[in-house]
């Protein structure tokens, strides 16, 4: 299995951000004064302008979306992909994926993925690697036939899982794509790129609009706030809407035990509102608190693929394709660069898994499950994630 490994050596200091140990803390702790937080993501200035824009994020959550429907079609036995197709769409050439897309868009995954990383050309070609390898196994599918195995790659399929295109060790790479993109371009250029200093810290311009000509009626600081929010959803009525995929269907798949979905809704209403007040001690606070939630939501989520792995466990289909969400999960921890946890802790993490789906005992999914739920302090429902 191609694992996105050893990412330390490739870590920027120049952008790192401090985040709150305390992880209960509610999102409306000192709440602003003689200001109104909305209930949407709406925001306007003093001539009812609309002030919001997060255009391109929208386009790229699209995009991996169309990519991941791309990947997903190899499921179908005897149904070839093209390694260059998945390519040009995480590279958006052409501006629509060199004909793979359904829309056009000047934006692209692959020019933000894990930019804060020196090494970040390795990581991108660790995704291209397993775009090549997932194109080559679909290639040798044969309609019909579901013969993946321990030790074959192809179709895996139970009478109540599947089908999934597997490598001969078991290793679902539609998931480990997708999971490790939301890993390394939405949540890391959340967390560690339009949440830290150099876009939203205090010495960002909040005082101009950047150009009320082209109905850019946002200051800077307001336009990376809203850059932040795009990565973890389209929807300005989060949760009514926005549960549907990417972050926020996960924050929403936790939330019961989490209660994240209005934690982190009511931090980015509330930091949004204050950046537009230019409070900018509660914008901090907030800030904060979005990005010690947002990496609960993906340790949480891993857990909760541990837990699903462990239940179906006896069935190859089912326990393969959620270790390798869970993978791809516990790979996206490293793209916060204040992550909790280590990159070594989290490539031991990753070992514990193993080379082989097949392989894997009970008890490995257990201590992965358990050294997270430790970590994160979420021992008290961890059976329940």
């Amino acid at each position: 299995m191609i694992k996105i490994s050893l990412l330390a050596l490739g870590l920027s200091t120049l952008l790192l951000t401090s985040c709150s140990e305390d992880d209960d803390s509610p999102a409306t702790e000192n709440p602003p004064q003689g200001y109104t937080v909305p209930e949407t993501y709406n925001f306007t200035d003093g001539n009812g302008n609309s002030t919001v824009n997060f255009s391109g994020q929208t386009e790229r959550l699209d995009q991996l979306s169309e990519l991941t429907s791309k990947m997903k079609s190899a499921n179908n036995a005897g149904t070839a992909i093209s390694a260059q197709d998945l390519k040009d769409m995480f590279a958006n050439v052409n501006n629509d994926g060199n004909g793979n897309f359904s829309f056009t868009s000047s934006k692209q995954l692959r020019d933000k993925c894990a930019t804060q990383f020196s090494n970040a050309e390795e990581v991108k070609s660790e995704f291209e690697t397993m775009m090549d390898d997932l194109a080559a196994i679909s290639q040798a599918t044969v309609a019909g036939e579901t013969n993946g195995q321990n030790g074959v790659a192809g179709i895996v399929q139970s009478p109540d899982g599947g089908p999934y295109l597997m490598t001969a060790n078991g290793q679902e790479y539609t998931q480990l794509i997708s999971k490790g993109l939301m890993g390394a371009v939405f949540y890391h250029q959340m967390t560690s790129y339009y949440l830290t200093d150099a876009k939203i810290g205090d010495a960002v311009d909040n005082s101009t609009a950047v150009n009320p000509g082209e109905e850019k009626y946002y200051t800077d600081m307001e336009h990376h706030w809203d850059e932040a929010f795009g990565y973890f959803t389209s929807a300005t009525n989060f949760p009514e809407e926005g549960t549907d995929r990417f972050w926020g269907e996960y924050s929403n798949v936790v939330d019961p035990q989490l209660g994240s979905n209005a934690k982190l809704m009511n931090a980015f209403l509330t930091g949004r509102a204050a950046i537009s007040n230019d409070d900018m001690t509660t914008k901090n606070q907030q800030r904060d608190i979005i990005i010690a939630e947002m990496e609960r939501v993906v340790a949480a989520t891993a857990i909760h693929y541990m837990n699903k792995a462990r239940d179906q466990f006896a069935n190859d289909a089912k326990r393969n394709h959620f270790l390798s969400e869970g993978s791809g999960f516990i790979s996206s921890l490293r793209f916060n660069t204040s992550s909790t946890l280590t990159p070594q802790e989290i490539n031991s993490l990753e070992a514990m898994l193993g080379d082989n789906f097949y392989e894997v005992t009970i008890s490995d999914i257990l201590s992965i499950r358990d050294e997270l739920s430790d970590t994160f302090g979420m021992n008290a429902f961890k059976n329940d994630l």
